[in-house]
């Protein structure tokens, strides 16, 4: 590719739209937008525009339009799969000649003619799947828009299959609110093409990016949007990649303000059979920051419900000008859509409506049957709080960069109190203190800094002292409270079900939330270099767990491996128990493992911290919500301390639900229990494996 083309394309990303020098496409100037979604990359709520959120991250990379990559990276490269290299481009013909076919080389010069029909004036978008030319016909003189599929991705037939797809589903609702495709056909030399309505305006993603936009304005777009999607999923089409990008704001609206744009990942009724690529299990399909969970998990088969998700992810960066999952890189991104719950939009813009909250909440429930179920039914309710909303401009606060990060040097003062001996007392003596253990699924002095908060909250309300006592091992910290040898302790819900198993007399107290989350995640994981692209691949290779009662670190995981049709105690290899979520994530980086399990949290911020780039690996599979650690108090608790430490914890679940506490932390609060929370955990518990010392890197 020549230096030219190369500075012309990267004004084209400099301007999304396509609009040219000192054309502003949120003004409604003519910008003659790529009507496929192409143009245009995603960028984080909390960083400039243009930056890469970071490189390496091959997670769901597909054969299509970009869709799949790594946030902000979806305009221009072609996409790979899983990490393989570009398909290589075929001969070309490039005999020069008069109107003819359309030359696959990127720097033929413009004006030229496209089978004789379309005169090709000027490119207005270039994007993973094609370029986009403004056209006009020959002989009726009307101008269009005219898509060529890139000519390296001529080699990848599941390429040119999604390609035609595109065109086939956009038309298979007639509605004014989508973007409308006037033909499709090859060229002599074999290269798709499809001719669609041109458009004037601008992306939403433009406009955001441009400034606030003024809330009532925000609503009237997204009620559009809903109303297309309410036609399309009418007809059975699911979208599956609803983003700014892909809402086109007309600059003369007429029948509808928006236009619905990029088809290449939509589901639904294909005259031309189901293309392979896009049913793969563990694929992940869509735009990160917009992913449903279900998406995020590799699941092909979604419903409306996934789009009714990334409308109200829309929905929120529109009122409060950020993203409710942001991420630094593509894992953590979709680690936060799994497992972490966004700051109410009231929090970040307090002038907001106070109806707007539980519409947010609903439209982000993990699981897809609590949700709104169709958009008509999310229609009706932004119908409802539109008529609440005088036109006032609700300006978002300033964007800031959001981190969880612990506190180093807590952790490090936990760190020398422990190494004074094996049971730990913070701050009181050790004499007539309720006693506490928790499950060890990171390091003593980690622990102890991450409860402290938690056990002064408990002295004060107590007013006596709580001592922290390590355990060795999961089991240990089971042992010890059935024992009576402590007075309460945290446990991981596989824990919390054999204990309660084998001392029934034990007391559910709360359960533990973490970073302002009531549930987790599980993943299974690989270093981004390995052979390994999805969980069938795990089959005879090494794999490292945390401990056999750990449910993140090998309850779910094993899960995870049946429902891909392994069998874990017989397909895989030697199975590696390092003890603990940072070190399965320290073997899996230095080669001990081929495989790993863990929390999906020991990849997005426990690596991190122990200086291990979250880029460094790929995530296979993530599992169902898991339920929060249980806060169990021992059997035979004398009961006035029982009832003291029940009312105690009363207090601070309801101060918990109140806001009272930072949700920024490993243990952020409490939360009301119940036994039944932990009936999906009891029902997978599974017999052991054998156990493989881990080959230890010096």
């Amino acid at each position: 590719m020549s230096g030219e083309d190369d500075a012309r394309r990267g004004a084209q990303r400099a301007d999304p739209t396509g609009s040219g020098p000192g054309q502003d496409s949120s003004q409604g100037g003519d910008t003659g937008a790529d009507p496929t979604g192409d143009t245009t990359g995603d960028t984080t709520g909390d960083r400039p525009p243009g930056q890469d959120l970071g490189q390496g991250q091959n997670l769901g990379q597909g054969a299509d339009s970009g869709h799949g990559h790594e946030p902000g990276d979806d305009r221009a490269t072609p996409s790979v799969e899983f990490g393989r290299g570009p398909a290589t481009s075929p001969t070309v013909d490039r005999s020069p000649g008069g109107p003819g076919p359309v030359d696959r080389t990127p720097d033929r010069p413009l004006p030229y003619l496209l089978e004789g029909r379309w005169r090709l004036e000027r490119e207005i978008g270039a994007g993973g799947m094609g370029r986009v030319f403004e056209a006009r016909h020959l002989t009726i003189g009307n101008l269009v828009a005219v898509k060529l599929l890139h000519p390296q991705r001529l080699g990848a037939p599941e390429a040119v299959h999604r390609f035609l797809r595109e065109a086939r589903l956009a038309g298979v609702a007639s509605h004014p609110g989508i973007a409308r495709v006037l033909d499709f056909d090859l060229t002599a030399d074999g290269t798709p093409y499809m001719v669609m309505e041109r458009l004037t305006g601008g992306n939403l993603e433009a406009r955001l990016e441009a400034g606030a936009v003024p809330l009532a304005d925000g609503l009237d777009i997204l009620l559009d949007v809903l109303d297309t999607l309410a036609a399309i999923h009418a007809a059975g089409v699911v979208h599956r990649d609803i983003k700014p990008g892909n809402i086109f704001v007309l600059a003369e609206p007429g029948a509808t303000r928006t236009k619905l744009l990029d088809f290449g990942l939509a589901r639904g009724s294909d005259p031309l059979g189901s293309d392979p690529s896009l049913t793969r299990t563990g694929q992940v399909l869509g735009t990160p920051h917009y992913m449903s969970p279900e998406q995020a998990r590799g699941q092909t088969q979604v419903g409306p419900e996934a789009d009714v998700w990334a409308v109200g992810v829309i929905l929120y960066q529109l009122v409060t000008g950020r993203r409710p999952f942001p991420g630094e890189n593509y894992n953590e991104t979709l680690a936060n859509i799994l497992t972490r719950d966004p700051p109410p939009a009231r929090e970040v813009a307090p002038d907001l409506p106070a109806g707007l909250e539980p519409i947010l909440r609903r439209c982000f429930a993990r699981d897809p049957a609590r949700r709104f179920h169709t958009a008509v039914e999310l229609r009706q309710e932004l119908t409802a709080l539109r008529a609440e909303v005088d036109r006032v401009a609700v300006t978002p606060p300033p964007r800031r960069h959001h981190r969880r990060r612990w506190v180093i040097a807590a952790i490090a003062a936990a760190a020398l109190v422990a190494a004074a001996g094996s049971a730990l007392l913070v701050g009181r003596s050790s004499g007539a203190g309720l006693r506490i253990t928790w499950s060890p699924y990171r390091d003593r002095a980690f622990l102890a800094a991450s409860t402290r908060w938690l056990f002064d909250q408990l002295e004060e309300r107590l007013d006596r002292p709580v001592e922290f006592v390590p355990s060795s091992s999961y089991d240990d910290a089971i042992a010890r409270l059935v024992a009576g040898q402590i007075d309460a302790a945290g446990l991981s819900p596989a824990s919390y079900v054999r204990a309660r198993a084998r001392e029934p007399g034990l007391v559910l107290l709360a359960r533990v939330q973490s970073n302002g989350a009531d549930s987790y995640q599980a993943i299974l994981y690989t270093r981004t270099i390995s052979p390994v692209r999805d969980v069938a691949d795990v089959r005879g290779r090494t794999i490292c767990l945390v401990d056999p009662t750990s449910t993140s670190g090998y309850v779910y995981p094993r899960v995870m491996l049946r429902r891909a049709g392994l069998d874990p105690d017989r397909d895989l290899g030697p199975v590696v128990f390092a003890g603990d979520h940072e070190r399965v994530v320290s073997l899996l980086a230095h080669g001990d493992c081929e495989v790993a399990g863990s929390s999906s949290t020991a990849l997005t911020q426990w690596a991190e911290e122990a200086g291990i780039a979250p880029a460094t690996f790929r995530i296979l599979a993530a599992s169902d919500p898991i339920p929060g650690d249980a806060l169990v108090a021992r059997a035979g608790l004398p009961a006035d301390q029982l009832d003291r430490l029940r009312a105690a914890v009363a207090e601070l679940i309801a101060e918990t639900e109140a806001g009272r506490f930072d949700a920024d932390r490993e243990v952020s609060g409490l939360i009301a229990a119940d036994d039944r929370h932990y009936d999906g955990v009891r029902a997978l518990l599974p017999p052991s494996v054998p156990v493989v010392a881990p080959r230890l890197r010096r």
